[in-house]
C-alpha cells in the first residue's frame, strides 16, 4: 500500500508539473500574438480638413515625405481604427486633430494615431 501512495504521490507531482508548464507557455503565446498591426496612410485633401477620414489614403510604406511641423501628411495608424473595403484599407472615424493657429495637425495623444508626420512647417 505504501508503494502505491508514492507512486500515485509522483504521478500526482509529475501532472501538476506538466500542466503548470502548458498553461504558463499557452499563456506566453497569447500575449505575443495579440499585438496588433498598424497601417500609414497619407493625406490627400486640403489643409484645414485633416480631421475627415475620406481623405486619407492606405499607403504601403512608412516612408515620409514630410518635413514640417503643421498640417496632417502621413499618419501610422493603429490596426483596430481600420477596416478592409474591397481590397482597400480604411479609417473607421474621422482623425483627431489638434489646433495649431490655422492649421490642423493630427493628435498623436490619440490612440488611433501611432505616430504622425506634416507638412507645412
Amino acid at each position: 500500500m505504501k508503494k502505491l501512495l508514492s507512486v500515485l504521490g509522483i504521478f500526482v507531482f509529475l501532472f501538476t508539473t506538466v500542466m503548470v508548464y502548458a498553461l504558463t507557455r499557452n499563456e506566453k503565446s497569447i500575449v505575443k500574438n495579440s499585438r496588433r498591426a498598424s497601417f500609414y496612410f497619407q493625406y490627400t485633401g486640403t489643409p484645414g480638413n485633416e480631421a475627415d477620414r475620406t481623405l486619407w489614403q492606405n499607403i504601403t510604406s512608412g516612408e515620409p515625405q514630410c518635413e514640417g511641423v503643421n498640417d496632417g501628411c502621413l499618419i501610422e495608424v493603429d490596426e483596430a481604427y481600420t477596416a478592409l473595403s474591397g481590397s482597400s484599407r480604411v479609417l473607421t472615424q474621422n482623425v483627431p486633430v489638434v489646433t495649431s493657429g490655422a492649421h490642423k495637425n493630427p493628435d498623436t495623444s490619440s490612440p488611433m494615431i501611432v505616430n504622425a508626420f506634416n507638412k507645412n512647417p
